[in-house]
């Protein structure tokens, strides 16, 4: 237990007086939410913890004078919190009743709890006298440098991993949560049918099933206050009626007048790749932009409870319509039409819907007439998933000269360096500087595979975080796998903790997070995992540096053993008295059992014995799939079989059997250069 927390960030003044603050609790769910967590854990910490409870008041900063949090742009947006407790009593205030509980949460985490992983095998809770916790004193006020911090759904996750990491995100200091499409179905199928894992039967799963799981996830995200983001791809297809449902190559319906709205490409109208999510429209054509907004505004007036609604274009790149009224305008300068078409008809019914518009593939090239006459209806999101994740953000802003590639419809080369995408970013900031701009990154979708010690993406996580604010981007939006706390939580925990402060360490958050997870002997954990990063090399994986082949089957070739010399250790540990770190033990020993044979298939790989490479990747997948129902919250199976098998072993035992309709048995993300 912490006893004297000192701010690290603003310093903090006090007033005299207080304005009742139970009014606000009962008219707001998320101090609600906040003051019934508090009674909870409070209730497990100590003796008559509910009355201790009772002795500390959870309000909105507007609402007391006790409090003087420094002034925010936007306080419904934008987080703080103050708290200050002496003696076991005091106050939490914050800039809004999200904020108020990240107060709670941390003042629990002063008191002795950590939530290592989501769900409540996760979760240590100490067990205090009433001596001990009268003597508890924190005092801090501290503001998030990001307004943008959140995670986006993607990956194979059940309805119950999606609760509990939506549970788990304000415990680190993340507070949105984005599920797209209309119903995040492709996610929950890959699931409930367990795609790629022939060992496990498939589950009952349909479209009305997956509209529960959202609307539950909704709820969850209202409850605590988070900013809930919606939708993304899917726009054009619903257009015309067709359903936006996953990436399943399919035979879709379409009414002629509809069809005659589809990209046109090398001459015919069809959906690309057979893929409605990835179908662009004739935008040159003002019915296809008018059946667009019309969608849009008709979701957006059925659904007020989503704070930004994203308007992106169709997935995949180099399918633009190529007719005579498109061809000689950027899809851009067509987006920016619908943007500015969007909220004169929001504005119209008085709708103050958020809009998120997308910097990404096509779009990276910014219009060259057409301008946004609204910006504050707006947010731009930046999302450079051509990128490298080797390397990260520059710590300075290039100069804004910096000239683009040409924009060549349908024949564009997306730029992996992180440098030139930065520069895509910048161009679209020179025409728009007042617009809100984020990051929508993938750190956590594929590349965190190729690192399976975590140690250099949590290390270029953490520098891309302390770096948005110099390349005018006001937080991160991390789309990624909902599945990936083995070998252990580091990642999220930087991700969460970076994002609020980036000025805090990474050592330290390191320190904290894997001592945590591993009780005394976290520093054995610690060398593993960076062992494992090193001797891996993701950066070779990566194709972001070179190294022999004889030497990097060398080092990988010495995975066996280096798991072979912790293995006494783990198995030791794995009777630990604290459950969570007995479990995190157990978690590791399994997941070092895949790795070990991963090493095994690369190494035959860079040694050119393509056979046994495909013979051990065979095993790897075996033994990753006996593994998964134990490894369920750590390994998302799914993109872990996607990123190696399309990467490495030449799309040996692909996961997905083919897809027949939209509601088929399987769906194969046709990421093109995505991947």
């Amino acid at each position: 237990m912490i006893l004297d927390a000192t701010s690290r960030q603003a310093p903090c003044c006090h007033g005299e007086g207080d304005a009742p603050a139970r009014a606000a609790e009962a008219k707001s769910p998320p101090l609600a939410f906040a003051r019934a967590e508090l009674r909870r854990y409070l209730g497990r910490m100590v003796p008559a913890g509910d009355e201790w409870a009772g002795n500390i008041e959870l309000c909105l900063a507007r609402d007391t004078t006790r409090t003087r949090l420094p002034a925010v742009p936007d306080a419904e947006r934008d987080d703080a919190y103050e708290i200050q407790v002496h003696d076991g009593r005091g106050f939490i205030a914050g800039t809004n009743g999200r904020s108020v509980l990240f107060g709670v949460y941390r003042f629990l985490q002063e008191s002795g709890c950590r939530w290592v992983r989501p769900g409540t095998a996760g979760e240590m809770v100490p067990q205090l006298s009433a001596a001990e916790y009268s003597r508890c004193r924190v005092a801090l006020c501290e503001v998030a440098v990001n307004r943008h911090r959140g995670v986006c759904i993607e990956g194979a996750p059940s309805r119950e991993h999606v609760l509990d990491l939506i549970d788990w995100l304000p415990r680190v200091g993340l507070n949105s949560y984005f599920i797209q499409f209309r119903e995040a179905y492709a996610f929950y199928e890959r699931w409930y049918r367990h795609l790629g894992n022939p060992t496990l039967a498939p589950e009952p799963f349909d479209l009305e099933l997956a509209r529960r799981f959202k609307a539950e996830a909704v709820d969850a995200v209202k409850q605590r206050g988070l900013l809930y983001h919606a939708v993304g791809h899917g726009w054009t297809c619903e257009a015309v009626g067709v359903p936006s449902l996953s990436w399943i190559p399919a035979d879709h319906a379409i009414r002629p007048e509809n069809r005659e709205l589809l990209a046109e490409i090398k001459g015919t109208r069809d959906f690309f790749n057979r893929i409605s999510l990835n179908t662009n429209l004739c935008y040159g054509h003002p019915e296809a932009r008018r059946k667009i907004v019309a969608e849009i505004v008709r979701y957006a007036a059925a659904h007020p409870e989503v704070d930004y609604l994203h308007f992106w274009l169709a997935d995949d790149m180099n399918n633009q319509c190529e007719c005579p009224r498109c061809a000689g305008t950027r899809p851009a300068d067509f987006y920016v039409m619908m943007l500015n078409d969007l909220d004169r008809e929001l504005a119209a019914r008085h709708l103050a819907t958020r809009i998120v518009l997308l910097c990404y593939l096509d779009l990276l090239w910014p219009p060259e007439r057409e301008r946004i006459q609204n910006p504050s209806r707006f947010a731009l999101m930046f999302a450079p998933i051509t990128r490298t994740w080797s390397k990260p953000f520059p710590a300075k802003a290039d100069a804004p000269t910096r000239e683009l590639p040409a924009y060549q419809r349908n024949a564009l080369v997306m730029p992996r360096d992180v440098r030139e995408n930065l520069a895509f970013l910048q161009a679209w900031r020179r025409l728009f500087p007042e617009l809100d701009t984020f990051d929508f990154d993938y750190h956590l979708m594929w590349a965190h595979f190729k690192d399976p010690g975590h140690g250099q993406i949590a290390q270029v996580l953490h520098e891309d975080a302390g770096c948005l604010q110099v390349h005018g981007l006001n937080g991160f939006m991390s789309c990624q796998v909902q599945r990936l706390f083995a070998p252990s939580s580091l990642p999220m925990t930087v991700l969460g903790r970076s994002l609020w402060n980036p000025a805090e360490p990474l050592e330290r958050i390191a320190r904290e997070a894997l001592s945590a997870e591993f009780g005394p002997d976290w520093e054995s954990a610690a060398k593993l995992l960076h062992e494992l990063t090193r001797r891996f090399d993701p950066e070779r994986l990566n194709g972001d540096a070179q190294r022999s082949a004889e030497s990097a089957a060398a080092l990988l070739e010495s995975v066996p053993v280096l798991v072979n010399e912790h293995m006494e250790t783990v198995r030791r540990n794995r009777k630990l008295g604290q459950p969570v770190q007995a479990d995190s033990w157990g978690h590791l020993e399994r997941y070092l059992t895949i790795c070990t044979e991963l090493a095994r298939a690369l190494a035959a790989k860079a040694r050119g014995d393509k056979n046994t490479a495909h013979e051990l990747w065979r095993s790897t997948l075996a033994k990753a799939r006996a593994a998964e129902l134990e490894l369920a919250a750590g390994l998302d199976l799914f993109h872990f079989t996607v990123t190696w098998s399309h990467h490495q072993f030449d799309h040996v035992e692909d996961p997905v059997p083919p897809a027949t309709s939209v509601e088929g048995q399987g769906n194969v993300e046709a990421r093109g250069a995505h991947e």
